[in-house]
């Protein structure tokens, strides 16, 4: 098997459990946790869930934990924190992380389109690129929004790959390639699609930032993307051409050595009140 067989690319996010090795998905939650770049809209998405001690709160998509933690000491010991992700392996991996940890968290494998949980339930609610995973959007929002109390918060923060740019010469070659990376995931704009998708069910105090995630090392950016991956996946159903993607990857390679290399998208974060 290859390596990158066993590394995360943006499609395998919808079903980590099938995977070949669910370790490479939490060794990327680890990686791209660690660039400043990313803590910055993460800090931002938890301050908009104004959390208070004594407050019960959920963090949807948990992943290995780390940002239900730092909700966790946000309410305190009088709180909660329920983490909650699609994938058992990486619910087990919160859990073996964070037992013994005396923080007020918990996890729990559950689907956001239809959770097993009480309405009016948490008074705030947060879900960090989880929604350009989803094969319903829209009633996962609304899902979110019933087990919140009302005058409680929703926060959603995710990228939108229409947004996803390189600094490279605009070839016909590059040009293919930006085209299938701004779709790669299943709901690419889901980021701009945010906030209406919440006034369309009728939140209030609304707040909008948009946070420009860049990178300026293309061998960090391989490492996240698993471009090569990708690469694979384009040749394989006739995106790109073999020449193609030599092309590219030359160019990109030519960015990095020359040190101009350069890659962004925007990362949206929508946070909303429930009425009443």
């Amino acid at each position: 098997m290859s390596q990158d067989e066993t590394r995360p690319n943006q499609h395998a996010w919808s079903d980590v459990d099938k995977a070949p090795d669910t370790q490479a998905f939490a060794a990327y939650l680890d990686t791209i946790r660690t660039l400043d770049t990313i803590g910055e809209y993460k800090r931002r998405s938890i301050e908009l869930m104004r959390l208070q001690p004594g407050h019960r709160a959920l963090d949807l998509g948990c992943g290995t934990g780390d940002d239900t933690a730092k909700v966790g000491a946000a309410v305190g010991p009088t709180g909660s924190a329920l983490g909650v992700d699609f994938s058992g392996a990486m619910v087990d991996e919160s859990r073996r992380r964070w037992e013994g940890s005396g923080l007020p968290i918990s996890f729990a494998v559950g689907d956001v389109h239809k959770l097993d949980l009480p309405s009016a339930h948490f008074d705030a609610v947060r879900a960090d690129r989880v929604f350009q995973h989803l094969a319903a959007p829209m009633h996962a929002l609304a899902e979110l929004v019933r087990i919140t109390r009302p005058g409680g918060r929703v926060v959603l923060s995710d990228p939108d790959w229409g947004t996803y740019i390189l600094d490279a010469p605009p070839t016909p070659a590059v040009l293919k390639y930006h085209d299938l990376a701004q779709r790669q995931a299943k709901n690419p704009w889901i980021g701009r699609q945010f906030f209406g998708m919440f006034r369309e069910l009728g939140l209030v105090e609304l707040d909008l930032t948009a946070h420009v995630a860049f990178f300026l090392d293309l061998d960090v950016l391989e490492k996240l993307g698993n471009l090569d991956a990708g690469f694979i996946t384009a040749v394989q159903t006739g995106q790109l051409t073999e020449a193609e993607v030599a092309e590219v990857k030359a160019t990109l390679r030519e960015r990095q050595d020359a040190r101009r290399f350069l890659a962004s998208v925007t990362i949206y974060t929508v946070a909303g009140t429930i009425p009443g």
